[in-house]
């Protein structure tokens, strides 16, 4: 499934037990990205402990911190395919979702990595200032979830609405959440939308945690 969180300026702090939760239910290697108005700093990881102590490091300063804890769907388990994954110089993102992209046969790195070589790597440096792009790669994304962070600390979203903010910070599904807080006492009912709790079974559904009546997209 994968999940990114924004742990907003604004926001409250992550628990350490939150960012445990997501490793446990997102196994695949730890992404963490910020940067201090000037340079992005990217660390990646498969060790949560490492992971916790570079937040602690930088969880008191005032800035916009990103974070991707990674299920493979295409690629090798390794660090190259962690996000997050620099578009340019100044420029970084995560993706939460499945792209419907040709992946050649045998392909060590992900479809994430082969849509930013293919596309996004090939956009004007400005691409998000822009709208009708910003559109486009929305509608391309359909139920993938996007999270960009510049070098000057500011962070842009993609398909935010599919995600969830809470406590000022957003997190792209519900994978933050232990089995009971998530499915309280529906759980043996198995997944369900986020919006409409109705039943939901598709891959693309349940990664998104919306069914399709409420993305109204086809499937």
């Amino acid at each position: 499934m994968c999940i990114i969180i924004l742990n907003s300026k604004n926001g409250n702090r992550i628990k350490k037990e939150t960012l445990r939760i997501c490793n446990e239910n997102n196994s695949e290697g730890i992404g963490i990205f910020y940067s201090d108005s000037k340079k992005i700093t990217v660390k990646k990881t498969f060790d949560i402990s490492e992971a916790l102590e570079w937040y602690g490091e930088i969880k008191n300063k005032k800035i916009n911190i990103g974070f991707h804890f990674r299920i493979g769907t295409s690629g090798v388990p390794d660090l190259r395919n962690v996000h997050p994954f620099f578009v340019n110089s100044n420029l970084v993102f995560a993706h939460n979702g499945i792209f419907d992209i040709d992946i050649p046969f045998g392909s060590k790195i992900s479809d994430t990595q082969i849509f930013n070589n293919t596309i996004l790597k090939k956009l004007p440096s400005d691409f998000l200032d822009k709208k009708h792009i910003v559109t486009l790669i929305s509608g391309y994304c359909q139920s993938s979830k996007l999270l960009f962070l510049d070098s000057a600390g500011n962070a842009k979203i993609i398909n935010e609405k599919l995600g969830i903010w809470e406590n000022g910070n957003w997190f792209s599904n519900r994978s933050y959440l232990t089995e009971k807080q998530f499915f309280g006492k529906d759980y043996f009912n198995g997944y369900r939308c986020y919006f409409c709790n109705k039943k939901i079974y598709t891959e693309t559904e349940i990664d998104a945690l919306v069914c399709k009546d409420c993305l109204d997209m086809p499937f």
